[in-house]
């Protein structure tokens, strides 16, 4: 969305022929078509509109004077017309202002997912919410679509207020034009991508990425699958109703090249990625002249588990039944030994396929191959390398004495819902708290002690991984309250000039301790206290009070220790005994 600027150019001397004349000036890149029109200020019609041409503009026809504004339009992609500020033709004007078409003021920033890294091949739409002036046309909007570092570029008219929107899903901010403003994807529905390679051979490689939404039932997902090689963008193309996407790739070098395949989806779909390993081989040795009845070759490379080629390998071949897989008697075996390059190549009988082998870095690796149909056998280990894993947990807040609980989501680093296999512990430093399977389920609950002191209590959530896993950890914060204890009073035998007896019970989740007073009047003075061992978690104080006289009432009041909150309970004053 291009944005115009007029600068006004004082007025020349009058046009000998009458016509008034201006230029328009281009910023580099701004092409394409546009037309001026003469508006005469407080006037419902225009005087007319002419196209630009060659960068000029030229009103043949006569204008009277008056105070005018010129309003420029254009096809090019993402322009809106924008009018001028007033200004005034005589019956000596003769060149009207010079327009300045430039790219205004665009809607920059990135867009993240929900661990904080970029999302290339995202979809940003930034739709009209606020004009500085006049009415806002809803349906001025553009779009643009994230690069390989989830950065963005949104044309848009300088002034304006847009709401944005990030895979046709809005996420609450309506930035300014010419801000930078990062979007967190707003889904809540996971997926998870399946990257795989259809082929990779010299001149040409080709990549497959398979789509699960979560929910979704039998509907599938959509959106894009963008590949990258660090952060370039190497191709992208938007899955099918099947939610696969069959990505060409252009021209790779002879090597090893680190893939990653981000899947970026519609409406509620949260993005996903995967990595994958691709190695492109370079051009095979053809060997010499099989002989009689070895009508064809195998070719190959032995790679080592990092990719690089493995040289001096024995590579060995076992024909068998291409039905069965079982051995064909008598035995027939082919051996070589890859080259410098890795390669390696032997001819082979008609009618059978080959068990092709070699050991690489101390693992066994076996292909079955056909010849003639099969000319490109990769001999390389599986990749062992532990998938990473991201833990993510919150804490309750709970009262002391009472147990609290930290919720557990432990999910694979390159997103998806596919479970991890493992157990999470909780730590207090060092010391073992809690420790839980974790499970299929989503999340896993873990329980803090029950006597955790008041206030905030750090805790550390460790995940040990089973084998094919990263380790990972977060820490957490949960905060313990002080409680909330029951008082409760009874009397006994109380009435006025008699001793009577005052009996105060406290109750709490954990061992009561503090002190007791009873009070008396709206001074509060002091009758009797009490000290509570903590030793119970319910203790009863009996207070005697000797001689009672008629009068105000009384308030037992219980002091808790650091623990527990102060609670206090009243009682009426004592009354006459009644007559038999």
């Amino acid at each position: 969305m291009a944005a115009c600027a007029l600068t006004l150019v004082p007025p020349a001397h009058a046009s000998e022929t009458g016509y008034l004349v201006g230029r328009l000036v281009r910023e580099p890149g701004l092409d394409g078509s546009a037309s001026v029109c003469l508006v005469r200020v407080g006037a419902v019609y225009g005087e007319g509109c002419v196209e630009v041409i060659r960068d000029a503009y030229v009103f043949h026809s006569y204008v009277p004077p008056g105070r005018y504004r010129l309003v420029l339009s254009t096809d090019y992609h993402g322009y809106f017309g924008v009018t001028s500020e007033p200004f005034e033709i005589t019956s000596s004007t003769g060149v009207l202002p010079t327009l300045t078409m430039s790219a205004g003021a665009p809607l920059t920033g990135a867009v993240k997912d929900r661990q904080g890294r970029p999302i290339p091949g995202a979809d940003v739409s930034a739709v009209a919410d606020l004009a500085p002036a006049g009415p806002t046309p809803e349906w001025e909007s553009m779009s643009a679509t994230t690069d390989g570092r989830g950065r963005f570029s949104v044309p848009a008219r300088p002034g304006w207020r847009y709401r944005t929107y990030v895979n046709l899903r809005g996420n609450g901010r309506s930035p300014y034009a010419g801000r930078e403003v990062t979007l967190r994807e707003g889904g809540t529905t996971p997926s998870t991508v399946y990257a795989s390679t259809i082929r990779s051979t010299a001149g040409f490689t080709a990549v497959k990425a398979r789509v699960v939404a979560r929910r979704w039932g039998s509907r599938h997902p959509s959106g894009t699958v963008t590949v990258l090689e660090g952060s370039t963008v190497l191709a992208a193309q938007a899955i099918d109703d099947d939610a696969v996407a069959r990505i060409t790739l252009p021209t790779l070098a002879a090597g090893t090249h680190m893939l990653t395949l981000v899947f970026s989806g519609h409406w509620d779909v949260l993005s996903s990625r995967d990595t994958l390993t691709v190695k492109v081989t370079g051009d095979l040795p053809r060997g010499a002249d099989p002989g009689p009845g070895y009508p064809s070759w195998l070719r190959g490379h032995v790679r080592s588990r990092d990719g690089r080629p493995a040289t001096s390998h024995t590579v060995t071949g076992v024909a068998v039944d291409c039905t069965t897989g079982v051995v064909v008697e008598p035995t027939t075996k082919v051996r070589t030994t890859s080259g410098s390059d890795g390669t390696f190549a032997f001819a082979t009988e008609t009618g059978w396929c080959y068990d092709i082998s070699a050991v690489v870095d101390d693992e066994r690796v076996t292909q079955r191959a056909v010849p003639v149909r099969t000319t490109d056998v990769v001999l390389i280990p599986r990749d062992q390398r532990p998938a990473p894993t991201v833990v993510a947990v919150s804490g309750s807040t709970n009262t002391f004495g009472s147990p609290g609980t930290v919720t557990v989501a432990v999910t694979r680093a390159n997103g998806g819902f596919a479970p991890v296999k493992g157990r999470v512990v909780l730590l207090d430093g060092t010391r073992l708290i809690a420790s839980e399977r974790v499970t299929s389920d989503v999340t896993t609950t873990l329980t803090t002690p029950r006597l955790a002191g008041v206030g905030k209590n750090r805790y550390t959530v460790a995940f040990r991984p089973d084998s094919g896993f990263r380790a990972s950890s977060s820490g957490v914060t949960q905060r313990v309250t002080r409680g909330w204890p029951s008082i409760r009073v009874r009397t006994s035998n109380f009435y006025i000039y008699e001793t009577g007896t005052i009996s105060v019970k406290i109750n709490a989740a954990t061992p009561v301790a503090g002190t007791v007073r009873l009070t008396r009047g709206g001074a509060n003075k002091l009758v009797a206290t009490a000290k509570l061992t903590g030793k119970k978690k319910s203790q009863t104080v009996t207070f005697r009070v000797p001689y009672l006289v008629a009068g105000s009432g009384f308030t037992a009041t219980y002091s808790g220790s650091s623990t527990l909150h102060s609670v206090h309970a009243g009682l009426p004053g004592p009354q006459p005994r009644p007559r038999e």
